[in-house]
């Protein structure tokens, strides 16, 4: 619903994706990564990639391994779709480029660490009427940075 194509033409690029190599097995439930899944070498070939390459360079320059959530459903059959292989705006068109841009963000996202949001309120009460005062602050935009 997001990229405003059907469920079936979403498949469709999907599909044709994992063919031409760019993206794993797409026909999954599988919300989680296996604890085995290596962040690191799945990030590589992204690094020089046109979507989300700065947030990969990133991860991979960090002084802590990136880590795939686990916290998802396994349904058993294979793992969450990923990223196999970068790919521009020249190599994919249209719908295709639009999938395949959505799933690397996505990627990148599940292995960046969570944002952190500084949330602060007040209220007063100032000649008899009431105010309320709420702002909040990005510390981390963590996985934000690429959704």
């Amino acid at each position: 619903r997001q990229l405003g194509l059907s469920p079936r033409n979403a498949m469709q690029c999907a599909e044709r994706l994992y063919l031409a190599g760019y993206v794993s097995y797409p026909r999954t439930e599988s919300s989680a990564f296996a604890e085995s899944f290596d962040a690191r070498t799945a990030l590589q070939p992204l690094a020089n990639g046109a979507v989300c390459a700065d947030a990969v360079r990133d991860l991979l320059a960090g002084s802590s391994a990136p880590r795939a959530r686990t916290d998802g459903v396994d349904a058993g059959d294979h793992p969450p779709i990923t990223p196999v292989r970068a790919a521009t705006r020249g190599t994919l068109r249209g719908d295709e480029w639009r999938v395949y841009e959505y799933i690397v963000q996505h990627f990148v996202a599940c292995v960046s660490a969570d944002a952190r949001i500084s949330v602060a309120s007040a209220q007063l009460e100032l000649g008899g009427e009431r105010f309320a005062l709420a702002a909040q602050s990005t510390l981390d935009a963590g996985f934000l940075r690429v959704m």
